[in-house]
């Protein structure tokens, strides 16, 4: 009889066990994802191929590896630098992502489903926050291996200009991780209507999540939070959030620009920690190739070659001949997409993620009348999916495979909140006839 009840939803069991291992044993989370994919495709490949939405991305699925072997014939290469063989290994940042979007979207088909799948993501990040808590107040570091090689954490040490990372390799994908998970913390907190025993450990979580974003020190993870805010609570908040930012905003740009007296100045940093204001000093930045270069030089190479792009890994190659400089990727993915794959690909996956994101908007806000309560599961999803989503316009962080599955498995679930609604919507309809 166990046999039989482990064995029920085994598929499902392994995809939640694959979202709980994610941060912390991503090679471990590959092989449950690997196994749950294939039997979602073998159950449902029916429903895939009858899908308007899934057969656009089986067509980018098909589509490209034939601009690869458009960079991959070209004899000599586009630039000498260039390895051809990287515009193949770079498929695999987007062809099983793709197919993970397809297959995934059976496990989220319900808001059970998906509320399921945020519980999961809250408690995989617990490993995290761990770690983090040990980097941040106890100097552990490594990074640590087990099973050789096959789980790494990268717990780099504190050191001025470096922050909370936990297990990551950047403090800027820790944030972005934090940002990931805080909308489903808040939901599990707001939907406990008593303080008992669970309210208390989903408080626990939305604190630790929320501190722990704020010690990244990531100021695309800080802006993620100001997002997640009427995000989560309601457009209405933005009416004293704007106020509010547009003072500290105000008054640290006062400082940095020398406007304040030297008492004044002096005054407000005694109340606020030092290296919160190294993120905004100018001074900070006198090393570092700013964003607004980067995506100059950026865009001087899509116009270069905007139909079939320069080939995956090529933007550090073509940086670094222009300007002598090493930058690992453009900060932008578009820019990213548009270099190595060209803009007609790139603007065809854009408006199709932006579809699934405003329709998804428009079934999850609209007509919300019964407060804050009122549907935050679903907020919770759609914040946590837009908050990842933008953040790819400023830095990088999806090429982190803990981060695109990520990324791939809330769109997913996005898909199926307009599929769902729609289908029952229809009945309705069906019905009132």
């Amino acid at each position: 009889m166990k046999f039989i009840e482990l064995r029920k939803d085994l598929d499902k069991k392994l995809f939640w066990l694959g979202i709980f291992l994610l941060p912390s044993a991503f090679s471990f989370s590959v092989i449950f994802f690997f196994i749950s994919l294939l039997i979602s495709v073998k159950n449902n490949y029916k429903k895939i191929l009858t899908d308007k939405i899934n057969l656009i991305f089986i067509l980018y699925f098909l589509l490209l590896p034939l601009i690869a072997l458009t960079h991959s014939e070209q004899v000599p290469p586009l630039f000498g630098e260039w390895d051809k063989s990287l515009t193949w290994i770079g498929l695999a940042n987007w062809l099983p992502l793709f197919a993970l979007f397809l297959g995934f979207q059976y496990y989220l088909d319900t808001k059970e489903d998906r509320i399921k799948a945020g519980n999961f993501f809250i408690a995989g990040t617990f490993p995290v926050l761990v770690s983090g808590i040990g980097q941040y107040f106890f100097n552990w570091h490594g990074p640590m291996e087990i099973l050789n090689g096959l789980i790494i954490w990268y717990q780099r040490p504190i050191y001025e200009g470096a922050r909370l990372s936990a297990v990551f390799n950047n403090q800027n994908y820790a944030g972005t991780w934090f940002c990931v998970v805080l909308p489903f913390c808040l939901s599990a907190f707001i939907k406990k209507s008593q303080f008992t025993l669970s309210k208390y450990i989903s408080l626990f979580f939305l604190i630790l999540v929320t501190t722990s974003l704020i010690l990244t020190t990531s100021r695309n993870a800080w802006g993620g939070l100001i997002l997640l805010i009427p995000l989560m609570t309601g457009f209405s908040s933005i009416i004293w959030l704007i106020p509010i930012i547009t003072i500290l905003g105000g008054l640290i740009s006062l400082i940095l620009l020398g406007i304040m007296t030297p008492e004044l100045t002096a005054s407000i940093k005694d109340i606020i920690p030092s290296w919160i204001w190294m993120e905004f000093d100018p001074a900070n930045f006198i090393n570092r190739v700013s964003r607004l270069e980067i995506w100059n030089q950026s865009i001087i190479y899509i116009m270069k070659r905007p139909f079939w792009g320069w080939g995956a890994a090529s933007f550090p190659i073509l940086y670094e001949a222009a300007t002598k400089t090493y930058v690992t990727h453009p900060h932008n993915l578009l820019f990213e997409l548009s270099i190595s794959y060209g803009v007609p690909f790139t603007a065809l996956i854009f408006s199709s993620v932006l579809l699934i994101t405003i329709l998804s908007f428009k079934k999850i806000y609209r007509n919300n009348t019964k407060g804050l309560i009122d549907n935050i599961s679903e907020k919770a999803w759609f914040s946590s999916f837009l908050v990842l989503f933008t953040s790819q316009f400023f830095d990088i962080q999806y090429f982190d495979g803990r981060i695109s599955v990520t990324f791939w498995i809330l769109l997913a679930g996005l898909k199926r909140i307009i599929s769902s609604r729609s289908s029952l919507q229809k009945n309705s309809n069906n019905i009132q006839a």
